[in-house]
């Protein structure tokens, strides 16, 4: 434990040799200033008491003034008590004014003088304590502020960049955050459609290009001095300048910035899935349409077909019995003939009749398909 040191300053060599001795025997370490100049002196060159006992009632300087010098000098000063023969209320406010902390009647009792000083040590002790505490509480509320409108930063970009359609927008909300963090950023998005290579001030330099290049095959964080390198799934991020001055806030930075690039990254891939999907549909459109357009020419040539079947079923019927005259034949045969002819022709009917249920069925999974293109759902 540190030894308490105390700072005696009064004119009276018998009063100040009393308590001197009883605070060394007590085991402080004491220094004796019989003036409040000399005492002035020594604080001025680095002297810094624990606790001060200062007479008032002193040559040159008195106590009071010598308070008030020590107090507007010092930015942390330690207690002083006063010492004086006035008991009256007027010298006590004054002392109180000038910032003592406890005033003390000659002649005084060293026991008294004891247990006063090592009641403003503790005292003093626990305030310093306090303050520590405060302080450090402050810094704490300070930096949990600074964290909160830091990952404001990050929740609003992500907010953003789910409005972004394209990587050009990304990029652009991307150095927006990098920005109000007062950073500079390049970067590097692409997926299995596109690449895009930007930088806050715009489109990158050949220098910017080939850093980019090199970044992409660091680790997924890589720093070194202020150049920071974040690497996720479709985006590669460099940061020349972040704060290594504030070792606090380049950590929560370097957190921020890794979860707004994953943030960025996992964009990009939407985009990819969101084009890709928007490919399939035009696909199935195209397709549907030639769909349509096939079955409605199908259509217009089966019943064209049909037609022309059964006229040339009707001609043959009538031609093969307009042959009968010629060929000889009993009635039994002619009568056997004309129904194999007409039951050709009902069986040529029937098969025509399926081929038409089959374009029906086609095209109710057409006319489906075409709902589920408009979004109304299938057909019952």
């Amino acid at each position: 434990m540190d030894t308490p040191r105390i700072f005696l300053v009064d004119d009276d060599d018998l009063t100040r040799g009393m308590l001197a001795a009883r605070f060394r025997e007590d085991g402080f370490g004491v220094e004796e200033f019989s003036g409040g100049e000399t005492f002035l002196a020594a604080v001025a060159i680095g002297g810094a008491p624990q606790i001060v006992l200062l007479d008032i009632e002193m040559e040159g300087v008195d106590g009071l003034e010598t308070c008030r010098q020590y107090h507007a000098r010092e930015e942390h000063p330690a207690p002083v008590i006063f010492i004086s023969m006035h008991d009256d209320l007027e010298t006590r406010l004054r002392a109180y004014d000038v910032g003592g902390s406890d005033y003390l009647i000659k002649p005084v009792d060293a026991e008294e003088v004891l247990l006063k000083v090592q009641r403003a040590i503790a005292s003093a002790d626990a305030s310093r304590s306090l303050q520590t505490q405060a302080n450090y509480a402050q810094a704490a509320a300070f930096t949990m502020m600074s964290s909160m409108s830091e990952m404001g930063v990050v929740v609003q970009f992500l907010r953003d960049s789910f409005a972004c359609g394209d990587l050009r927008a990304l990029a652009d909300a991307i150095a927006n955050a990098f920005a109000q963090y007062q950073l500079a950023c390049v970067v590097k998005l692409d997926n299995r459609f596109e690449q895009l290579t930007a930088s806050g001030h715009g489109e990158c330099t050949q220098l910017e290009l080939s850093i980019l290049n090199h970044a992409s095959s660091l680790d997924r964080i890589f720093q070194f001095r202020d150049r920071v390198v974040l690497n996720y799934p479709n985006i590669t991020l460099v940061c020349p300048n972040m704060p290594i001055g504030d070792p606090d806030r380049e950590g929560r930075l370097r957190d921020h910035l890794a979860i707004l690039a994953e943030g960025a990254g996992a964009r990009v891939l939407a985009m990819e899935k969101e084009r890709a999907v928007a490919r399939q549909a035009e696909g199935i459109v195209r397709a549907a349409a030639a769909l349509g357009a096939t079955l409605e020419q199908i259509d217009s040539d089966d019943m064209r077909y049909r037609l022309k079947l059964l006229d040339l079923m009707n001609d043959y019927v009538n031609g093969l019995e307009r042959s009968f005259v010629h060929l000889g034949l009993s009635s039994q045969q002619e009568d056997a003939l004309s129904e194999a002819a007409r039951a050709l022709a009902h069986t040529c009917s029937d098969l025509s009749a399926e081929g038409k249920e089959i374009g029906n069925r086609l095209r109710a999974v057409a006319d489906d398909l075409q709902r589920l293109i408009r979004g109304d759902g299938p057909g019952g």
